[in-house]
């Protein structure tokens, strides 16, 4: 049975997941398929680290997914035949369903827990890369890096629209004398969601992601780090502000190049937060509009302007 241990890091796999990369486990939605027995018991795997845990095991009857101090079982029953265990998980969420002859039967055959945002350590992902057990990329120059990372912010975009994913981006408010209303978090929350989203496509990427990194005038949300094939890092700088936020401009006029030049940054990316829906009509321009004034004001050419949007939930 492979195992790896580091300090007070331990990762097992049973034999049937021994090709299953420890990469696998750290990204944050992922979906595998394993035979198992009826008979099976024991851990099909684990993650197991102070901060981050994740385990799957089969017992006596059941097969059980936990990650940190949630949990979603599945009765096995009496299954004369060969099943397969299917789980897929993101920052506040995990699903687990069983399978027998590649049909998931009724509604009831998946679990889903919800959860408050979990998110992969850093210190555990600085441990996978310094043992090699997660995949290392090197890239010839910034530029190069940059393309990668801007699709990398494409990607994430693109999954939070398509994703129910309302605890990482929004807060409900409840007043004695008042309805309950919802509004976006604040951007330091909101870019530590953006941040989970982000390390699926880190790990594939082979870059590096560093939260509320201290930068010389403040704290900076996102730096991202990468090896070049010619030794040394690309530094990206990243500050993100929501599009209602009355600092909007001040935080690309000011704000991002004063990080930049404390950090030695070879480029900056503007993050922009989408939020405007029917709950919550803010601001009054369109996102077009909100770039272009946006890339119009910032002061150099390593700067990017990403239109990340980040689509309203229909909250009844």
């Amino acid at each position: 049975m492979p195992t790896y241990a580091h300090e007070d890091v331990v990762v097992w796999f049973a034999d049937k997941l021994a090709g299953m990369s420890v990469s696998a486990l750290l990204t944050n939605k992922f979906i595998f398929r394993v035979t198992a027995f009826p008979n099976t018991r024991g851990d099909v795997f684990s993650l197991l680290s102070p901060e981050y845990r994740i385990q799957m095991v089969i017992d006596d009857g059941y097969v059980a997914l936990r990650r940190n101090q949630y949990e979603a079982r599945k009765e096995i029953g009496r299954v004369e035949r060969h099943f397969q265990i299917l789980a897929s998980w993101k920052p506040d969420q995990f699903q687990l369903a069983l399978m027998v002859d590649d049909d998931v039967g009724d509604d009831e055959a998946c679990v889903t827990i919800d959860t408050e945002p979990i998110y992969v350590p850093i210190s555990l992902l600085d441990w996978a890369r310094r043992f090699n057990l997660i995949h290392r990329t090197t890239y010839h120059s910034a530029a190069e890096f940059l393309g990668i990372f801007l699709e990398s912010l494409r990607q994430a975009g693109s999954t939070i629209r398509d994703t129910n994913s309302y605890n990482l981006f929004w807060d409900r408010q409840r007043a004695t004398d008042a309805p309950q209303r919802i509004v976006p978090k604040r951007e330091p929350e909101a870019m530590s969601g953006v941040a989970a989203f982000l390390q699926d496509q880190s790990l594939l990427a082979g870059y590096q992601l560093l939260k509320e990194s201290q930068a010389g005038a403040g704290s900076l949300d996102l730096r991202a780090l990468a090896p070049r094939a010619d030794g040394g890092f690309v530094n990206v700088c990243v500050e993100g502000k929501n599009a209602h936020s009355p600092d909007l401009e001040h935080g690309i006029t000011d704000q991002l190049p004063a990080y930049m030049r404390s950090t030695n940054a070879d480029y900056g990316v503007y993050l922009v937060l989408w939020y405007r829906c029917k709950v919550f009509p803010e601001p009054e321009e369109d996102s077009l509009d909100v770039t272009l004034r946006l890339s119009k004001r910032r002061p150099w050419p390593e700067f990017a302007v990403s239109r990340h949007i980040l689509a309203g939930v229909a909250v009844i």
